[in-house]
C-alpha cells in the first residue's frame, strides 16, 4: 500500500463536464459509487475513467467477478476506448476474482491484487455480485462497507463501485453506503416516443456545491459517453451590435434603420400556404451585411432548403451565378426532432452555431408538437439566451399550428412578421405583411411594397458580390 503524497498527479473522469461539477471531490483517497439499472452506462462510464487515466500514465485495475476480460475489451472498442494496448504497457489490468462466501477471503484477495503496483484508479465491477455470495448478515455487510471507505485512502487511489439497481428502484444494495461515500452517481434512462434517453444524477459530490440533478447523455458508437449539461443562462444579455435594415420600407415598418443582434425574430405563415418571401428577410439581413447565416431545418432536406433559397434570391433579382455563389457561403444541416433527444438537439445546435452570425431555424413548428411545452419551453427559453449571450441573431420561422404555439413563439421574440393570406383583385392569392417590434408600434406592409424593399436589398447583395469579386 502506499500513503498519500501532494504531488500525486490530477485524476480525471475523461468527461470534461463532469469533471467540471465533481472536479474537486475526484481525488486520491475518494470512494465512488455508480449505480444504475441494467443497460444504464455504469461499465461505459467506469471503462472511460479507467483509460482516461491510463492514457496519462496513471495505471488503472480493473475488478470484476462475472464479465470476461475479452468481453470488455470489445465493448470498449465499440465505444473508441483502445485498451489493447494500454493493457500491453500494464497502465490497465484486468482482473477477474472468484465469488467468495467468505468475506475475509474476498477482502484478502482483493488485498492481493490492489498491491500489485500503485494504482490510481480502481474500479470493483459489481459489488452486487459480493453481495451475492455472502450470508445477510448486517454485520457482514458493514464489514464490507468499512472495507471499502478505508480502501482508497491506504491505496492513495480513487475506489469505483459499481452498483446494479432493480428496475423501478434507486436504492442502493448496501445501506448506508452513499453516507459514507465521496461521490455517488446514479445512471438512468427513459423511454420516450420509443426511444431511449439517457440521464445522470449527481446525487451526491463531497465539497462541490451542486445545482444541477440530472444531465442527459448519450452513448454514442466510437464516441462512447457525451453528456449534455442543462443549458442554464443566469443572467440575460443584450447584444446592441447593429445589423442594418437593407431597405427602407422595412426599416419604416420596423422604427429604425437597424436591429440589434440581441433581438429575436419570429417569422409565421400559414401552414397551407407557406410563401417563399418568408424567407427573403433573414437572407436580406445577412446577405447585405456580408454575415454567417446558418440554416436549421426541422421540415425539409437540405436541397430543398437550398431550393428555396435560390428561388427567394432570384426573385430579390441576383443572377444565377450571383445565386450559386451566395448560395455557397450558407450553412445549411437539416435535423430529425424525432431522432433524439431535446437536450441533444439543444446542444448539437449551438455547437453549429460558433462563428455564425446570424442562425435561422425553419419549421420551428415541428420540435414544437415533437415535446411537450412544458420541457419545450425551457429549453427553448435557455437556448435562446444562450445564443443571445454568444452575440447570434436569431430567426424563428413557423408554420400557425394554434393559437398557444404562435403565443409562446410570439412572447419569446422581439421582432414578429405575420404573412396574411389575402385575395387579390385577379383573384390570385396575395399576402399582407404584420409586422411588430418591441417598442414600437404595429405595422401593414402590402406585398408589392414588401416585393420593392426585397429587390432594394437584392441590389445591395448584388453590388457586395460584384465588390468581392
Amino acid at each position: 500500500m502506499s500513503a498519500t503524497t501532494p504531488d500525486s498527479p490530477t485524476l480525471i473522469t475523461g468527461i470534461p463536464e463532469l469533471d467540471s461539477l465533481i472536479g474537486r471531490s475526484f481525488t486520491r483517497g475518494s470512494m465512488v459509487v455508480v449505480a444504475g439499472h441494467p443497460g444504464s452506462g455504469k461499465t461505459t462510464l467506469a471503462l472511460t475513467i479507467c483509460r482516461s487515466n491510463a492514457v496519462r500514465q496513471i495505471p488503472c485495475l480493473y475488478i470484476t467477478f462475472q464479465e470476461d476480460k475479452d468481453k470488455l475489451v470489445r465493448y470498449a472498442k465499440f465505444l473508441g476506448l483502445n485498451l489493447d494496448e494500454l493493457e500491453a504497457m500494464g497502465l490497465l489490468d484486468f482482473v477477474k476474482l472468484p465469488v467468495s462466501a467468505s468475506i475475509g477471503d474476498l477482502i484478502e484477495e482483493i488485498g492481493n491484487v490492489v498491491r500489485r503496483k500503485n494504482y490510481g484508479i480502481i474500479v470493483i465491477d459489481s459489488i452486487n455480485a459480493i453481495l451475492a455470495g455472502l450470508e445477510r448478515s448486517g454485520v457482514e455487510r458493514l464489514y464490507l462497507q468499512n472495507y471499502f471507505y478505508t480502501l482508497p485512502t491506504l491505496t492513495n487511489s480513487i475506489l469505483i463501485l459499481i452498483s446494479e439497481l432493480p428496475l423501478e428502484s434507486d436504492i442502493l444494495p448496501i445501506a448506508g453506503i452513499e453516507f459514507v461515500a465521496d461521490i455517488v452517481v446514479i445512471l438512468k434512462h427513459k423511454i420516450r416516443r420509443g426511444l431511449i434517453e439517457r440521464y445522470m444524477e449527481i446525487r451526491k459530490a463531497r465539497g462541490n456545491p451542486l445545482s444541477i440533478a440530472e444531465l442527459p447523455f448519450i452513448i454514442e458508437e466510437f464516441k462512447g459517453l457525451k453528456l449534455w449539461p442543462p443549458i442554464i443562462v443566469s443572467e440575460i444579455m443584450e447584444n446592441r451590435e447593429e445589423i442594418r435594415i437593407p431597405c427602407k420600407s422595412l426599416a419604416d415598418a420596423l422604427g429604425s434603420p437597424s436591429i440589434w443582434k440581441s433581438e429575436v425574430i419570429y417569422i409565421t405563415y400559414p401552414s397551407n400556404s407557406r410563401p417563399i418571401y418568408a424567407a427573403m428577410i433573414p437572407l436580406a439581413l445577412s446577405l447585405a451585411s456580408n454575415l454567417k447565416m446558418l440554416v436549421v431545418s426541422y421540415k425539409y432536406p437540405k436541397e430543398s432548403i437550398y431550393y428555396l433559397i435560390s428561388k427567394a434570391l432570384d426573385m430579390m433579382g441576383l443572377t444565377e451565378d450571383e445565386v450559386k455563389r451566395l448560395i455557397s457561403i450558407i450553412e445549411i444541416t437539416s435535423l430529425n426532432p424525432f431522432s433524439t433527444s431535446l437536450s441533444s438537439i439543444a446542444h448539437y445546435e449551438i455547437s453549429l452555431a460558433e462563428g455564425k452570425d446570424i442562425v435561422v431555424f425553419h419549421g420551428v413548428d415541428i420540435p414544437m408538437v415533437t415535446f411537450k411545452l412544458r420541457r419545450y419551453i425551457p429549453a427553448l427559453y435557455n437556448q435562446i439566451n444562450y445564443l443571445k449571450n454568444m452575440g447570434v441573431q436569431i430567426v424563428r420561422m413557423s408554420s400557425y399550428i394554434n393559437r398557444v404555439m404562435d403565443r409562446v413563439n410570439a412572447s419569446l421574440s422581439d421582432i414578429v412578421f405575420r404573412f396574411k393570406p389575402v385575395m387579390t383583385e385577379s383573384g390570385r392569392l396575395g399576402y399582407r405583411i404584420y409586422t411588430w417590434r418591441r417598442g414600437y408600434h404595429a405595422y401593414i406592409m402590402d406585398l408589392n411594397i414588401f416585393e420593392l424593399c426585397m429587390r432594394e436589398a437584392g441590389s445591395i447583395i448584388k453590388s457586395r458580390c460584384i465588390h468581392n469579386g
